[in-house]
């Protein structure tokens, strides 16, 4: 009996915590629908712009780099006569198809910073998308919170179009290396080509033919280094039908000594002959 009553306190004190935690549920739920519910669109008082000012390009590329990530400056003008706090501003990647799907939710900014009636201010606001994300084309959605003195809640949308996320190509990469060797070998093949053309050029311009001297052939013979004695013997030999002379020498000039001794035993081997004919 004992064992009964203490099973069915248990199962009251059970049931009742289960049912306080789903009242606790139920109230913040009904608070987040009661923000949501009082949270309107812009308010026709406040004008807002943007500037993407990190990286450099990205407000015309809109190119934002994995890991390094991008910087945003809202600005938020008042030109109504009321002041509004402004509370924080939120950034979501979703799918360029579908709005609703979200991708990624960015930290939120809290500023909580009032800007008074005829005047502006601006806010910063980072952006680093995830590795994976990296190629890809995503919707970047950008809202800023914030109420009037009679805590009426606005939103406005900032930013919402197609970004890009990509690699980050500052820092050294294999691709950039390959890319770097690959130009440096064209260059160099292209440099060594250029070289052996002029190279061989220029010799070709610098190569001339060299004349070739031939020696004059002179028809005058020269008898002095022929010995005495074997003259001596052709004087004797030759006949009277092939008698050899020397050229005479021309005119105006002496005959050497050298031509002088042969015609004078050419003329002693005529007279031998005619002797021996007799």
């Amino acid at each position: 009996m004992k064992c009964l009553n203490v099973s069915i306190l248990a199962f009251l004190l059970f049931s009742s915590a289960v049912l306080l935690r789903a009242e606790d549920e139920t109230v913040v739920e009904e608070e987040v629908v009661s923000k949501k519910a009082n949270t309107i669109g812009a308010s026709p008082d406040v004008k807002t712009t943007y500037l993407i000012t990190s990286p450099v390009d990205a407000q015309v590329t809109k190119e934002i780099p994995v890991g390094k990530g991008g910087q945003m400056t809202v600005g938020f003008q008042n030109k109504g006569e009321k002041d509004f706090h402004v509370l924080y501003c939120q950034a979501s990647f979703r799918h360029p198809q579908d709005f609703k799907q979200s991708y990624q939710n960015f930290t939120t900014e809290k500023y909580e910073t009032v800007v008074r009636s005829k005047e502006d201010s601006s806010f910063d606001v980072t952006i680093v998308p995830n590795d994976n994300f990296a190629g890809n084309a995503l919707i970047l959605s950008i809202d800023i919170f914030y109420h009037d003195s009679n805590k009426v809640q606005y939103k406005s949308n900032v930013f919402n179009a197609t970004v890009f996320v990509v690699h980050d190509t500052d820092g050294f990469s294999f691709q950039n290396f390959s890319l770097f060797l690959t130009l440096a070998a064209v260059i160099g093949g292209g440099g060594y080509l250029v070289y052996n053309y002029m190279g061989n050029n220029g010799e070709r311009r610098s190569t001339q033919r060299v004349p070739v001297e031939v020696a004059p052939i002179s028809e005058e013979v020269d008898y002095e280094w022929i010995p005495q004695e074997v003259l001596k013997k052709q004087g004797n030999t030759s006949t009277p039908n092939t008698p050899k002379t020397p050229k005479t020498p021309k005119s105006g000039k002496k005959a050497s000594p050298t031509t002088e001794a042969p015609a004078k035993e050419e003329k002693k081997g005529k007279k031998a002959a005619a002797k021996r004919a007799d």
